[in-house]
């Protein structure tokens, strides 16, 4: 499955969250600065494949499966509450398989690799090994 990558630099960013959730289920957005790093998002829209097409999907919406990827959390509270767009929110991530934005956004995901260990519940350290190798170990 091919997706598309998109940040959004907000000046407003409740706004830009109601527009994203009015694009229905097929559209995931998040607050990007909360993101430790690519291999994050690329190994849970892996995950997110494979429990798809294993019928294994906790939603029924792409959008709040991919959160749970990214959190690496399988209650959707928690994992909302680590990448929510909230009025802090500088830049927003969005990925979509084939719904078309109109909103002012550059193509790819901006991700800024991070240390958030306190956000996600980690420990120091290799943060993104770790938040992977959790997400992974979700639905095990």
């Amino acid at each position: 499955m091919s997706y598309r990558f998109f940040t959004v630099r907000s000046a407003d960013p409740l706004r830009d969250k109601e527009y994203l959730l009015g694009l229905g289920p097929d559209v995931c957005f998040f607050d990007l600065d909360k993101i430790i790093c690519e291999l994050q998002v690329r190994s849970a829209l892996d995950r997110v494949e494979r429990v798809r097409t294993q019928d294994r999907m906790i939603s029924n919406s792409f959008g709040i499966e991919l959160i749970l990827e990214l959190a690496g959390y399988p209650q959707i509270n928690k994992s909302l509450r680590i990448l929510e767009i909230t009025t802090e929110t500088k830049r927003i991530g969005v990925i979509t398989k084939d719904v078309k934005l109109d909103i002012t956004c550059t193509e790819g995901l901006e991700i800024t690799p991070n240390t958030l260990h306190e956000e996600y519940g980690l420990s120091p350290g290799n943060v993104c090994n770790k938040i992977i190798a959790r997400a992974a170990t979700m639905r095990a």
